[in-house]
């Protein structure tokens, strides 16, 4: 292999991060393309994706690997030619990429399948680290970066350790996760320093958390974390200006002077969310009942299918005789709050709504990439033709519809099939949630 020029950590994980989206990306494509898809088929595309996006990840690794020999070399550390070149390792065959697509497959659904890809892709790379780190007698460490995770904080403050056989042959990497920007790092020097790695600050923030065990501080660090990132994130509440809608563009049967009028303008992680002076409840209240519901119907669709919707949260006058709709000319999503039924009834009740006008959001969002500059009059259709020949793909018609829902029904006979089908996939996310 041949030396390339050296390049930071910083830019080896976004190398390595970008590999592991692709890899990702494609294999949502390819199950876009086949919904009829097997189970052998799906295995055999996600072995041929794992396998070119891996190779490409463990290529990253070993040159890196290098870079950190020749480093070493010019600081006195290691002898010139000590080191042979990296090896770039194929740590996943067939059976171990079929077990994780089996088990993904039996206990999520195939929308879970690019994270496991991901993952996968992510293991070459540090497979690669391991292997040749074991080979050389190198310590590593596991370095944290991004929104880290309690466990990877937890690797990290380990420090720096000698790979042995049993590091490289045991399940060193089965903690990846997707969306992970972490990595392994190697050093032959313990003079070597890894700039903003403390591991003994990691660990001590770590015993200062509440708990009498390991697992418990954890989990208090997890609360402390996720505290923190809300607190960061959602920023501040603020008020502007009165933003009035007619509620004719909001499809709905009311009369011209029925407006939705809000003048209480909220951040929900930098987006704005316009709630209806109707709503009587303090913007705080209203937010804090809504966003358990926007965070898990986002974890579930995604947030990058387009620019995400305005959200405005409506009274019941305001919208006639709906609980949410999605307007695409405008982007906007509109919420009801409801407030009857038991806790459990309304937990259910909203994460399916919302789930619901995402998808319409998703979908919209999607079809639209085809066709620049489209309206919505004429970009329906099309959604509902493409949501008709899912629908054939998966089995669904007019004698076994009722059994998604009796919305589902009466929409399939109005010939709404995009409605039917985002019924379909609504009820699908809220069971397996």
């Amino acid at each position: 292999m041949s030396k390339t020029k050296e390049v930071t950590i910083e830019q080896y994980r976004e190398k390595l991060s970008s590999v592991c989206e692709r890899a990702s990306e494609s294999t949502q494509k390819w199950l876009e393309r086949h919904p009829g898809a097997s189970r052998q088929e799906i295995l055999d595309a996600t072995y041929k994706i794992t396998q070119a996006y891996g190779l490409a990840a463990s290529t990253l690794a070993a040159n890196k690997y290098d870079q950190d020999v020749a480093l070493a070399e010019k600081q006195g550390f290691l002898k010139p030619g000590q080191i042979k070149e990296a090896e770039v390792w194929d740590p996943l065959g067939y059976g171990s990429i079929a077990r994780a697509i089996n088990g993904t497959l039996k206990n999520d659904s195939k929308e879970k399948l690019p994270d496991t890809i991901e993952r996968m892709v992510k293991r070459f790379a540090e497979d690669t680290t391991l292997m040749n780190a074991r080979r050389d007698g190198a310590e590593y460490a596991w370095i944290p970066a991004g929104d880290t995770c309690v466990f990877c904080l937890s690797l990290a403050s380990n420090g720096w350790q000698r790979a042995s056989r049993s590091t490289a042959e045991g399940n060193h990497a089965d903690h990846i996760h997707p969306h992970c920007d972490c990595t392994f790092s190697v050093r032959f020097s313990k003079d070597t320093k890894i700039k903003g790695y403390n591991p003994e600050k990691i660990k001590a923030r770590i015993e200062a958390c509440e708990g009498d065990t390991w697992k418990e501080k954890l989990n208090s660090l997890r609360r402390e974390l996720y505290a923190e990132k809300k607190e960061n994130e959602r920023g501040q509440m603020n008020y502007g200006p009165i933003k009035n809608i007619d509620t004719k563009e909001l499809g709905t049967k009311g009369e011209k002077e029925d407006i939705v009028k809000s003048s209480i303008i909220t951040d929900y992680y930098g987006d704005t969310v316009y709630i209806s002076d109707r709503i009587f409840d303090e913007p705080e209240a209203v937010m804090e009942k809504i966003e358990p519901f926007l965070d898990k119907a986002y974890e579930l669709v995604g947030k990058n299918h387009g620019e995400r919707p305005q959200i405005i949260i409506a009274d019941i006058t305001e919208i006639g005789d709906a609980y949410g709709r999605y307007l695409y000319d405008s982007n906007i999503m509109v919420l009801v709050p409801q407030l009857f039924g038991d806790e459990e009834e309304r937990s259910i009740f909203n994460t399916h709504l919302t789930i619901h006008e995402l998808l319409h959001w998703s979908d919209c969002q999607e079809m639209a990439k085809d066709y620049p500059g489209i309206s919505e009059n004429e970009l329906v259709p099309l959604v509902i033709d493409w949501a008709k020949t899912q629908l054939d793909s998966i089995g669904i018609d007019a004698y076994n519809v009722n059994i998604i829902s009796s919305y589902a029904e009466e929409m399939y006979e109005k010939g709404r099939y995009d409605e039917v089908y985002v019924e379909y996939r609504t009820k699908e996310k809220v069971e397996a949630k």
